[in-house]
């Protein structure tokens, strides 16, 4: 059994089964990345070695175009690509394109002198760089935009979500702090991760430093949950990738920051026009030969707002449901793949795209790099850049459309990418290694 405990109930446990971020760095076949103040910037690739979700690598970001901004300002989420492309009503919105916009006229972080003024302690949290999109608000905990900047609809969504999770808390703070930490700082990596013999499921057998039940979130909704879900899961998601990839060809994998393309020398680029760009991928894969692929992970919780009888249908109320992975990488990831295959540079040529369940396993989707789309995708930013950025003025709604030479084809290039991404692996979920304690799905 995957799981013990009911399968109804109000905690759901977001930190179901979850190795540390912590623990991960410690595997022999990951290379993590330092303490952010170990961090000495020489030249652009050393942004790279700033850890996701850092106040450095939040800073990167300002007014510098990277993957959750690239598909709004392609027009991916207006009326006429969220038609051809099948976006879900959902997910779309003109409020994405006013994001990215209120993103990009951001003056830029200046790295290249990393002192108090940079790097200030005043620094908003980090912005959810994974499709979530940067909000701005003024608002103490979010991205603070400079005083007199509108805010979007998806940006006050955002700030007024981000200031009521505050009081959300988890409800256990001294599991919370074990969880985040991992209780693995002091932890030797031969005591986390024990070599295993060669008939083991696994190369090493996992030994969480520290053993916290929970912590129990105050989950507010079943998009509340996804979103959490996301992240507290992501260095299990990771280690699968770890696992098989090594497994299968002896690759190692490694964390990343932000990647900028100012750093990358690609006969596709042509910087002239283009604002600063960059893309933070999950981890990239390094073969023994040397070849280089992108790895972005997407994790779906298990939980749906409701419990599993009419009576038990009340408001607080949750119940298990997973609908496994997915086997196709939808038309509106592609910009970001593409994107962060180009940031990573011209020897990475794919991206490994893994959708991953809580229990039934994880698809891994191998997208390979089209120079073409990227080529286009870099006129677009030109024309939004040009017409939008530097005017200070807000796109209108659909301002694709009319903007962008041959978009109806850009569209159905984006749909063939989709549509001709490989299955290459699909890891059952005995398969996919976690932590052996934290197996209740919920914490009531």
């Amino acid at each position: 059994m995957l799981w013990d405990g009911k399968n109804v109930g109000s905690l759901p446990n977001m930190m179901w089964r979850a190795v540390s971020m912590e623990d991960l760095r410690l595997h022999p076949h990951f290379v993590g990345l330092p303490e952010p103040e170990q961090v000495t910037i020489e030249s652009p690739m050393d942004y790279r070695k700033f850890r996701q979700g850092s106040k450095e690598w939040s800073l990167l970001h300002d007014g510098r175009l990277t993957t959750s901004r690239m598909a709004p300002i392609l027009g991916i989420y207006e009326p006429t690509a969220q038609s051809k492309l099948g976006v879900p009503r959902s997910l779309s919105g003109h409020h994405k394109a006013m994001d990215a916009y209120l993103h990009l006229i951001r003056p830029p972080c200046d790295a290249a002198a990393p002192d108090s003024a940079t790097w200030g302690d005043d620094v908003p949290d980090a912005e959810g760089e994974k499709e979530n999109g940067g909000g701005s608000s003024g608002i103490p905990g979010t991205r603070g935009l400079f005083v007199g900047e509108p805010m979007s609809r998806g940006q006050r969504r955002r700030a007024r979500g981000k200031d009521k999770a505050k009081s959300n808390m988890p409800v256990d703070l001294a599991a919370a702090a074990a969880a985040a930490a991992g209780g693995s700082a002091a932890a030797a990596a031969e005591e986390v991760w024990v070599h295993a013999d060669a008939s083991a499921r696994f190369s090493h057998k996992y030994n969480p430093a520290s053993k916290p039940e929970g912590p129990a979130w105050r989950v507010e909704s079943a998009g509340h949950a996804r979103m959490i879900w996301g992240n507290t899961q992501e260095p299990t998601s990771v280690l699968a990738a770890v696992n098989h990839f090594h497994k299968l060809a002896g690759a190692i994998t490694h964390e990343v920051g932000v990647c900028p393309l100012e750093a990358v020398s690609s006969p596709v680029i042509n910087s002239e026009g283009l604002p600063l760009i960059g893309a933070s991928p999950d981890c990239f894969l390094v073969y023994p030969d040397g070849g280089v692929e992108a790895l972005e992970v997407k994790n779906h919780a298990p939980f749906r707002a409701g419990g599993t009888t009419w009576k038990s249908q009340r408001r607080g109320a949750f119940a298990f449901s997973d609908g496994g992975p997915f086997n196709q990488i939808a038309t509106w990831h592609v910009p970001q793949v593409q994107l962060e295959m180009l940031c990573l540079g011209p020897q990475c040529r794919a991206t490994n795209f893994l959708s991953c369940s809580a229990t039934k396993g994880i698809t891994i989707v191998r997208v390979a790099r089209d120079d073409s789309y990227i080529e286009t995708m870099l006129k677009y930013a030109r024309i939004f850049h040009k017409e939008y950025t530097l005017k200070g003025k807000a796109p209108p709604d659909n301002f694709a459309v009319d903007n962008y030479p041959d978009y109806l084809a850009f569209l159905e290039h984006t749909r063939r990418i989709s549509n001709s991404a490989e299955i290459t692996a699909n890891i059952k979920a005995l398969d996919v290694q976690r932590s052996p304690y934290n197996r209740r799905l919920f914490l009531d």
